[in-house]
């Protein structure tokens, strides 16, 4: 069973990684694809680029969530949030963290968790 203390441990870790994380929030159209080719291209010399995105596709795929965001059909916001809070969590532990194993790795995010903190 976790204890809170557990749980905040896991999501705000002080673990070092090797590589490196760029995450690029911000309103669509506020220039994040753009700027993800711009850093790729400067760094693709020297580093292996990673790029991700959130919302992931299991987030965005997930039923209540489509009905949501494609017909305005009411959903209950902490469930909402909670969702939201999963896709981040199974995000960095299946795609994030793996990525920073290795200081050739050069990851950038289009969106972070800043970006549901910002919405919820």
């Amino acid at each position: 069973m976790y204890l809170k203390k557990d749980i905040y441990n896991s999501m705000w870790s002080s673990k070092q990684y090797a590589g490196s994380f760029v995450a690029l929030c911000g309103f669509d159209g506020s220039g994040k694809t753009t700027q993800t080719k711009e850093i790729s291209r400067h760094y693709s010399q020297e580093k292996h680029i990673i790029q991700t995105f959130q919302p992931s596709n299991w987030y965005r795929n997930n039923p209540e969530v489509r009905n949501y965001l494609e017909s305005g059909k009411q959903i209950d916001p902490l469930l909402l949030a909670l969702l939201a809070a999963t896709d981040r969590r199974k995000h960095t532990l299946e795609i994030i963290e793996p990525s920073l194993t290795s200081s050739k790795n050069l990851l950038i995010s289009d969106r972070y968790v800043y970006s549901s903190l910002a919405y919820f």
